[in-house]
């Protein structure tokens, strides 16, 4: 859970006041049923404020994976790119697939125009070119 700042313990204080005055109307307790037993009124009170805490904490992981999630899909839906013959005046983005020399290059991270794959290091080799095929005799 987030760091408390003066602001935001007033703000909870009274979420827990709030819910503490709610549990104690459904429960259908009397001002005077709470006085004669000081007990009840502090374990509403201290019951609410974990909930209130609970609350609060929930609401703060489901942003979180709100957030995740958003990223997770951003992810997902870039996946690899074939960016076809690399091109020396392109940049490209991260996860980008390039062929250059009969090899196929992956693109670790974003490039600058001119970094050539073999020679710069946001490229990393996925497959190597194979032999031309000239040598070997037709079927």
């Amino acid at each position: 859970m987030a760091k408390r700042t003066p602001a935001s313990e007033t703000a909870f204080l009274q979420a827990v006041d709030r819910r503490a005055e709610a549990t104690i109307r459904a429960a259908g307790f009397t001002e005077m049923r709470l006085k004669s037993a000081p007990s009840m009124e502090f374990m509403i009170r201290h019951c609410s404020g974990i909930l209130e805490a609970t609350i609060q904490a929930l609401a703060a992981r489901d942003a979180q994976i709100a957030d995740l999630t958003k990223r997770l899909d951003a992810l997902e839906a870039g996946g690899i790119k074939y960016c076809g013959v690399w091109q020396r005046a392109a940049s490209y983005a991260k996860g980008s697939i390039v062929t250059d020399g009969g090899s196929a290059w992956v693109a670790l991270k974003n490039t600058e125009d001119g970094d050539k794959p073999g020679d710069a290091s946001s490229w990393q080799l996925m497959v190597k070119a194979g032999r031309n095929g000239r040598d070997v005799p037709a079927p």
